[in-house]
């Protein structure tokens, strides 16, 4: 199924690039070129709505402990594809036009697939119906993966196409134009003197039209740079704003992601980006071990990671749902248990009746030396110091704070761009400011003051809650 899909695709793209050469119509390049930009964008929803699943390219040593390679083929056997749902009221009125018609397309190249509906044996076209709704079913990932990146390489094609049929458009009407002024005078010369017009026409050469083609490559980079700088932007404002557990949220991921198709598929693959774990290398080996304790309780069987297409799926076997929940409900008694209390303390927070920023000695100074944080880093000289960047962000958001006292605003202070914290701290990169604004609010948390900077729409604010 899968060469025999590949060979029909390879054959379809290479007719289709040969259709848009042979145009000679500029408004019927650019209809056709309007008719892919439509079914592009249909495409990309559906590869932003599937969950990546398939093949395991690379096994982990703890889960060949618990799976022969024959008993993990036979559990990804068992993957016969996962549905979506593909909303059209998402798409302007343009994009909807080419709704049914893009699924039609997808359908004819094997790439997608409707789901079988049980209509008591009797023959009916409503599994139809439905998919040309929008329930759709992805049959075999490296499949569709393939043909994804075998369309965008045929919409930059045809993007590159279109500069160089102008480039030699244009070079036919100057050539043209030369022909004809020629003619014009070899016709209208009566005397012996030369009139002829000397015209310095540069021809266009195939060096400009390979760096025009190179232009617009690098748009098309810089269009996907865009896309994932905002991915990372989003995930780093959802790590945030999420006043759930790390490790809670990673079991309820996983939980919501099974069942939608348990029992009948116990096996689930979820993108790193979905967990609340920053993008390094030591979050990345948090989730591991936190994953492998997981394990250990019972919640799966084992798991596997694969590189995708910019992402790193983790692929998790014979899920337990029951187990899982229990792991999570431990986890919230144990969050949610009685803390030891104190003068000092008090449900793990102090309460804060004064709180003071000292910038010469670059501290937080809580009711006045009770509690004092220090943000300073010891420097290769004896006796200097030097303030941190988190000490930088703290102060640049210490005028525009929010202070509160019995849900009463105290102060109402004001939002700060990101890019002023990000100049203002000397953070080499927005991604650094998320993550030095997190740092922070762990730090807070962990000495038990109610302070916590929140952000939306690239704005942030500190906020205090006073007792």
């Amino acid at each position: 199924m899968g060469k025999r899909a590949e060979k029909k695709q390879n054959i379809f793209f290479s007719d289709e690039q040969a259709k848009m050469r042979a145009i000679k119509s500029e408004d019927q390049y650019n209809n056709e070129l309007n008719r892919w930009e439509r079914i592009k964008s249909i495409l990309d929803e559906i590869y932003k709505l599937t969950p990546p699943f398939g093949e395991v390219q690379k096994i982990s040593r703890k889960s060949t402990g618990i799976f022969s390679s024959k008993e993990q083929a036979k559990l990804f056997q068992k993957n016969r594809g996962i549905e979506i749902y593909l909303d059209p009221n998402k798409f302007s009125s343009e994009i909807r036009l080419f709704f049914k018609p893009a699924l039609k397309f997808l359908l004819n190249m094997d790439v997608i697939a409707y789901t079988n509906y049980e209509c008591d044996g009797i023959v009916t076209s409503q599994p139809y119906r439905k998919f040309l709704e929008g329930n759709i079913l992805i049959k075999n990932k490296a499949i569709f993966e393939k043909f994804y990146e075998k369309f965008i390489r045929f919409y930059d094609f045809i993007n590159i196409n279109r500069v160089v049929k102008k480039l030699k458009q244009e070079t036919n009407e100057k050539t043209k134009t030369i022909y004809n002024n020629e003619r014009s005078l070899e016709i209208l010369s009566t005397n012996t003197v030369d009139i002829t017009p000397k015209m310095d026409i540069k021809q266009t050469t195939l060096a400009e039209i390979s760096r025009d083609s190179q232009r617009e490559t690098g748009e098309v980079a810089k269009r996907h740079h865009a896309e994932e700088m905002l991915r990372r932007q989003l995930k780093g404002q959802r790590i945030l704003n999420c006043k759930e557990d790390k490790r809670i949220h990673t079991l309820n991921t996983i939980i919501e992601r099974t069942e939608l198709c348990y029992p009948d598929q116990k096996n689930v693959s979820i993108d790193y980006y979905h967990f609340n774990y920053e993008d390094r290398i030591d979050d990345g080996k948090l989730l591991a071990k936190f994953l492998d304790i997981a394990r250990n309780n019972g919640c799966f069987g084992g798991f596997t990671t694969t590189n995708g297409f910019r992402k790193t799926i983790i692929n998790f076997i014979e899920v337990n749902l029951d187990k899982t929940k229990e792991y999570r409900d431990a986890l919230l008694r144990q969050q949610n248990g009685p803390k030891i209390k104190d003068k000092k303390m008090e449900n793990n927070v102090i309460p804060i009746k004064d709180i003071r920023l000292d910038a010469n000695n670059c501290l937080l100074e809580i009711n006045k030396g009770e509690e004092n944080i220090f943000f300073k880093t010891k420097q290769k000289n004896p006796g200097l110091t030097k303030e941190t960047k988190l000490f930088k962000i703290l102060y640049h958001l210490w005028d525009f704070r929010r202070e509160l006292k019995n849900d009463k605003i105290l102060i109402k202070g004001d939002y700060v761009l990101l890019d002023n914290l990000s100049k203002g701290s000397g953070s080499v990169s927005k991604e650094a400011t998320y993550k030095n604004i997190q740092r922070l609010n762990d730090r807070l948390e962990k000495k038990g003051l109610a302070i916590k900077i929140e952000g939306k729409l690239g704005k942030y604010q500190l906020i205090i809650n006073k007792t």
